[in-house]
């Protein structure tokens, strides 16, 4: 329940557009790079993020666009490790039924924390609207909101995820998953069907619907996951992998 809740404000505040779009050019990424790395660049990487992490609402779909692509050009970027925090997270909005607002405010302190190393984290974006909202900070929450949209607007313009030439392009393997929950489906499987595009078979509520879906995964092969390893070679804890 906790998670259809969480997503009734997402859904609510974000007026998302529609998923097709028929001039998706996928990513260049070559160029992003570059731009991002440039100082003399207006989409360069320190100035757009600061603006972001300051929740400018003034930033355009273009320079969202080059900071949600831009990230993996980051030294920060780290796609496939899930920040311990998470679970405690979960932990304290799964009890939340008797809680005071102090239950919220600890919810919004562990969002934060998680979204210094994952700032386009679109789970705990969805927290940040949901306990905001129970505050009755209407302000922070639609601000939240805001940048929710923003991302997933970045993410369905560079396709329709209809086909393997016309793939959603996500930074990390939760997005395709959140992608799809917001259009109310639940990925069963998941396929690799090239060394960059994967389809996943997804069913609608209550299993009534199903359908196929594609996502480029490209961007998060960049790295080598050297950094799921600490320095003696052991591996670093991790969250579990958790759908909202």
């Amino acid at each position: 329940m906790l998670r259809k809740e969480i997503y009734f404000f997402c859904l609510v505040f974000s007026c998302l557009v529609n998923a097709f779009n028929s001039n998706a050019q996928g990513v260049d990424f070559s160029r992003v790079e570059f731009e991002v790395n440039n100082p003399l660049s207006k989409f360069y990487y320190p100035s757009l993020y600061s603006r972001y992490v300051m929740l400018d609402t003034t930033l355009t779909d273009k320079e969202y666009y080059y900071l949600y692509y831009g990230f993996p050009a980051q030294d920060d970027y780290k796609p496939l490790l899930i920040n311990p925090l998470s679970d405690s997270l979960r932990t304290v909005l799964d009890n939340r039924r008797n809680h005071s607002a102090d239950v919220f405010f600890t919810a919004i302190d562990y969002a934060k924390k998680i979204l210094q190393t994952e700032p386009f984290n679109l789970r705990e974006i969805n927290v940040l609207i949901y306990a905001y909202e129970m505050l009755g900070n209407r302000d922070a929450a639609l601000k939240e909101a805001y940048r929710f949209r923003m991302i997933t607007k970045v993410i369905t313009s560079t396709g329709n995820g209809e086909t393997a030439k016309t793939p959603w392009w996500v930074t990390y393997p939760s997005h395709a998953d959140d992608i799809l929950a917001m259009r109310k489906y639940t990925a069963n499987k998941t396929v690799a069907i090239s060394r960059d595009v994967v389809y996943i078979q997804a069913h609608g509520e209550n299993k009534k619907r199903s359908n196929v879906f594609y996502f480029n995964y490209s961007l998060q092969y960049l790295k080598k996951p050297e950094y799921l390893y600490d320095q003696n070679g052991n591996k670093i804890k991790q969250g579990k992998k958790r759908l909202f």
